[in-house]
């Protein structure tokens, strides 16, 4: 005798369906903020990576650390730890942001990092702009990289600035491009992860969102 075997009806199908789709929708948004979440922690090692190989050339250099040195095309803070060998690892797992999709060349534009351009402590010397650790009254608060961005309005956009400053500098900024918040490294070594309202207590108000439009020129 043989036995009947049950079909799946058209409707039991659809209701399958319609709750595999309605689980993959609720799984979807958590997956997406999970890899995020990845992306911003790879992002925070590479910034650690950079103060290291800062600390090291600081304490080499009596204190002091350069912004950007002299001649066309002038050198940037990136070409002086590559150049003296404080980064020997390939420039774009360091100076790139795992976040952003930079151009394919490694140009200034497509570095994912800027550095504070205006702020106690930088000054013109013979080899370039300067800083120096000595001026800085407190190392916790000072805020020496950054995720940076240009605005959309920058004939760079929406390649990355080597550059910020405490208030939109050269319509450059610190970039929200980690769920509305970026990451900052500070002269004394460590790394976090602030949002605008953060960076306000820390002077910071030259930000720019994700998309690339400024929020706030204050």
């Amino acid at each position: 005798m043989r036995k009947k075997i049950k079909l799946f009806t058209l409707i039991e199908l659809l209701v399958v369906i319609a709750i595999i789709a309605i689980l993959a929708s609720m799984l979807l948004p958590a997956l997406n903020q999970a890899r995020s979440k990845a992306r911003q922690i790879a992002c925070v090692n590479k910034l650690k990576q950079i103060m290291t190989a800062t600390i090291m050339y600081m304490d080499d250099a009596t204190g002091y650390y350069q912004v950007k040195g002299v001649g066309s095309p002038s050198q940037m803070w990136t070409d002086t730890l590559l150049s003296s060998k404080y980064v020997t690892s390939d420039p774009v797992k360091i100076f790139r942001c795992p976040s952003l999709k930079c151009s394919p060349s490694f140009w200034v534009s497509s570095k994912s990092y800027g550095i504070n351009w205006r702020r106690p402590g930088i000054y013109t010397g013979e080899w370039g702009v300067y800083g120096t650790i000595k001026e800085i009254k407190v190392p916790t608060q000072y805020a020496i990289y950054a995720d940076t961005a240009y605005t959309m309005i920058n004939t760079n956009y929406p390649n990355q600035a080597y550059l910020f400053a405490y208030k939109l500098s050269r319509q450059a900024g610190v970039h929200l491009r980690h769920t509305n918040q970026a990451n900052l490294a500070f002269i004394d070594g460590h790394v976090s992860s602030k949002g605008f309202h953060e960076m306000v207590q820390n002077e910071i108000t030259g930000v720019i969102l994700e998309d690339g439009s400024e929020l706030s020129t204050i």
